[in-house]
């Protein structure tokens, strides 16, 4: 080591070190390394400790949020000290659990021997055993799970606590897995959904929920097609070329559409009497020309918004015609035989094919299911001497097409939107409409109105009269009815002082099922203050899924409930009438 002299420096004395390492500076150096591996292991373990200090005092301070008229200490910690309210709730919840129950995690976080987040990782593993184990054997895993943080983190350690019960009680261990994880296939059952959203720039949003062995069964087949083995290839950027390069997500959307492409049409279910098929259809001009583009026909992603109209490349319709099973319908050029009169009384798949490319949607006037949904149906009746001919048959979904009947003076029709309507003398025929009331249990009533919004809130004035308010609602995936408002509106404040609530769930035809729904309501505000609350703007995002689907800005949709200061009713069905409709009893009907 030498030094030379700098003016510019301070102090004009500049140290120059060797370009070989002596060894007593090497030697200090390895200390110096050493002290600081001794400090930070020493300063996490005081952190450790500090962190069972503010939770013994968290745990203790329910009289602050008494004087405070705070909900909680953990409200009133979050909103003074900045921090999460989830994050606070969570640290509640652990305070409490080791005041009251978890001396032996107590006691190694005060020894600095268990980190906060392996004490949270801890308390979820032991919270989560089943009530069937005894408190010995919930104090064995505690000791097991203390023992184990010495040598593992908080994600190693939820796996063992996940599997805690086959160390400290085998003998449960069994039974009690196979009870949890029925519990949450049948949970998942329960969330699972799929929503598709057009978002108008030639791209739909897929987004949805389905049990983990679904999603890895998924996961395999799609990475087959992503071939994230293959990085190292030179990628382009367009869709069919090697895509190894591309970021993961597209990787994997790109194989999503070509697993899709790559189904086996002939194994899919039947639509209608019919495999399912997509329809082309192709000017036969444009066909000679080689094809500049074609339509599609075929089922959309709701009732009402079908496929009809949407364009497909020259290209894509080639390639798809070598991959999937494709029903070229060209305009112009001959056809399959589509009259078949008496000879059968079923049509054929190509007569539905037919219609399909002819009604696009159900005959039924104002009716817009879509025609792959639909049966196909005798304008004239078989039985009354009828013909299976194109002309004579009309796509009609499973509610306007009518029930297969041997009485000549029974109803065969539903007023169609079509030239070749049913003639107004099979209308004058029409059965009167009979009242139904269908008892369901609660997975019953919860997909009855899963896709129903349109509802009237019942609540009770401070009189006890009630108050009725048209509301837009949802369910979600706890099973809970949920309604966006706002914390001055007169439903908000009935339900903040009365929650038993009763919601009547509509459908969106007038004359359509609908169903009473009792409950009790709780009212969740977007912010506590001017601390934004984790919990409700969560309920908020389940909200907005259950009614529209996925949100372009997650983050910029959570402000907006803040800024505009909404409120959330949360209401946990307790009671339900019948799913009903409207008409004649049948004792009158029938006279």
């Amino acid at each position: 080591m030498c030094a030379a002299w700098d003016p510019s420096s301070r102090g004009g004395l500049v140290v120059i070190q060797p370009s070989v390492t002596h060894p007593i500076v090497a030697a200090a150096t390895d200390v110096r390394a050493s002290l600081k591996a001794v400090a930070l292991r020493e300063l996490v373990a005081a952190e450790s400790q500090l962190a069972e200090l503010r939770l013994r005092i968290l745990g203790d301070a329910g009289d602050l949020a008494e004087q405070t008229a705070a909900k909680d200490a953990a409200g009133w910690l979050a909103h003074h000290t900045r921090t999460r309210v989830a994050d606070a709730r969570a640290d509640l919840a652990l305070a409490t659990a080791l005041n009251r129950e978890r001396p032996a995690l107590a006691a190694a976080m005060r020894e600095g021997a268990v980190t906060l987040a392996q004490a949270h990782v801890v308390h979820r593993a032991l919270g989560a055993l089943p009530e069937v184990v005894d408190a010995e054997t919930v104090s064995r895993a505690e000791a097991h799970l203390v023992e184990r943080a010495a040598e593992f983190g908080p994600r190693e350690l939820g796996r063992i606590g996940r599997r805690i019960l086959d160390v400290v009680a085998p003998d449960v261990a069994e039974p009690a897995e196979a009870a949890r994880l029925a519990d949450l296939e049948a949970g998942a059952a329960r969330k699972t959904r799929l929503t598709l959203r057009r978002l108008g720039d030639g791209t739909t949003r897929v987004s949805g929920r389905i049990p983990d062995h679904a999603a890895t069964r998924l996961a395999t087949y799609l990475e087959a097609y992503a071939s994230p083995r293959g990085a190292g290839k030179k990628a382009g950027d367009k869709p069919g070329d090697a895509v190894a390069r591309l970021a993961y997500p597209r990787r994997l959307g790109e194989a999503f559409a070509q697993f899709l492409e790559a189904a086996d049409s002939l194994r899919m279910p039947l639509h209608a009497g019919d495999a399912t098929t997509l329809v082309v259809t192709v000017p036969l001009a444009s066909l000679r020309a080689e094809l500049a583009a074609a339509d599609l026909i075929g089922a959309g992603l709701v009732p009402g918004d079908d496929l009809t109209g949407d364009r497909l490349s020259a290209a894509q319709a080639r390639r798809l015609a070598c991959t999937a099973k494709i029903l070229p319908v060209v305009l112009g050029g001959d056809s399959l035989p589509l009259d078949l009169g008496r000879t059968r009384r079923l049509f054929s798949p190509a007569q539905r094919k037919a219609m399909l490319v002819r009604d696009r949607t159900c005959r039924a006037e104002g009716c817009d299911v879509p025609g792959t949904w639909c049966e196909a149906h005798h304008l004239d009746p078989w039985h009354a001497g009828g013909r299976t001919d194109l002309a004579d048959g009309a796509l009609l979904c499973s509610h306007h097409h009518p029930p297969s009947t041997t009485t000549p003076s029974a109803p065969t029709a539903w007023p169609t939107a079509t030239s070749c309507s049913t003639p107004a003398d099979n209308l004058d025929a029409m059965a009167p409409t009979i009242a139904t009331n269908t008892e369901v249990g609660l997975d019953e009533l919860l997909d009855f109105v899963r896709p129903r919004h349109h509802m009237l809130l019942i609540t009770r004035r401070a009189d006890g009269s009630p108050q009725a308010s048209p509301v837009a609602g949802g369910i979600d995936d706890s099973g809970r009815i949920v309604v966006a408002t706002y914390p001055q509106r007169a439903k908000t404040k009935n339900a903040r002082r009365r929650p038993d609530v009763s919601v009547v769930v509509l459908s969106d035809d007038w004359d359509d099922a609908w169903v009473q729904v009792d409950g009790t309501c709780e009212v969740l505000d977007a912010s506590e203050g001017d601390t934004p609350s984790e919990e409700a703007l969560d309920a908020f995002v389940e909200y907005f899924r259950t009614i529209a689907g996925e949100h372009s800005d997650w983050d910029e949709y959570r402000r907006a409930m803040v800024d505009q200061g909404k409120s959330l009713l949360r209401i946990t069905p307790t009671r339900w009438g019948t799913v009903s409709t409207g008409g004649f009893p049948p004792e009158v009907a029938a006279r």
